[in-house]
């Protein structure tokens, strides 16, 4: 072979080499990542509603993940309820256990006041809200049963809601513009015009872990969630059965819920879902904080 055929061959096998050598890697590293789906979004909160007494040692798992480091990236928000709304007064167990509760920096803490799906008077509603005010202990209020916008007109269910939540804003003892207000309807087929009405978010799926997986319930949330915010939804979903607990299920379900969810409590209790520790209360804390980066 003439030395220049020759040198061309070398040099033609060189670049064959560098070019293998080169894009088969590139290719191998876009397919490995192709089929992977894309990474959930991180801030997603735990909205805890800790319906428990707080005997002696009551709230302790609660204390023990916010004493953990691992976990102090998580923001809380607590719900608290000391006799279906705040009762006469706060007993020693609860302002002690409500002083700790904010000496942690990532928690907020709300009071419960019910609605009745907006049937109740707003005196009564507004009476509430100021005695959580006046123990000066709380951030701002967890409206429950708010109007879905069906048993009575949108129009009425949007100036009920934007009066009791201009009242916690409006009330000395929580923190003006900056208190936290919350509204559970409970159901994606809330109307989409009370989503937006000052709340800092709509809890719009408290449900059994079944119903919520529903072709109704998925497309009503994909309605809602396609012109809003994920920050500004929150869901409460109960009965998690074990083949969605056990061996990292649980990342997965958090991850898929955080594509539509800012706010997010799990338990596989059936019954009594907010007066007692789940069984996956460990494993649910631990997948949330592996959503922060």
């Amino acid at each position: 072979m003439p030395k220049r055929c020759l040198f061309f061959s070398v040099v033609a096998i060189i670049v064959v080499v560098i070019i293998v050598g080169v894009t088969v890697p590139v290719v191998v590293t876009r397919n490995s990542h192709s089929n992977h789906p894309p990474l959930p979004p991180a801030n997603i909160s735990i909205i805890l509603p800790l319906y428990i007494y707080p005997a002696k040692n009551a709230w302790a798992p609660v204390y023990e993940k916010l004493n953990n480091y691992s976990y102090s990236g998580i923001e809380w928000t607590i719900i608290i309820n000391p006799s279906d709304g705040p009762g006469e007064e706060l007993n020693s167990d609860y302002r002690i256990n409500i002083h700790r509760l904010n000496a942690a920096r990532n928690v907020k803490l709300v009071g419960y006041v019910f609605t009745d799906y907006g049937r109740r008077n707003v005196a009564d509603v507004e009476a509430e809200i100021a005695k959580y005010a006046s123990w000066g202990l709380f951030q701002g209020i967890f409206f429950d049963e708010t109007p879905q916008g069906h048993n009575q007109s949108v129009e009425d269910s949007i100036t009920y809601l934007e009066t009791i939540t201009s009242n916690v804003r409006g009330t000395p003892g929580f923190l003006g513009q900056e208190s936290v207000v919350i509204h559970n309807p409970g159901t994606p087929a809330v109307n989409p015009k009370l989503l937006s009405l000052g709340q800092n978010f709509t809890v719009v799926a408290e449900d059994t872990f079944a119903a919520y997986g529903s072709p109704a319930d998925q497309q009503s949330i994909s309605r809602l969630s396609a012109g809003i915010s994920r920050t500004e939804l929150g869901c409460l979903i109960h009965s998690i059965p074990e083949t969605e607990s056990q061996q990292g299920g649980l990342d997965g379900l958090l991850a898929r819920l955080s594509q539509t969810f800012g706010h997010v409590f799990l338990t596989d209790r059936t019954s009594g879902y907010y007066n007692d520790y789940s069984g996956i209360w460990n494993s649910f804390v631990n997948s949330t904080s592996l959503m922060y980066s």
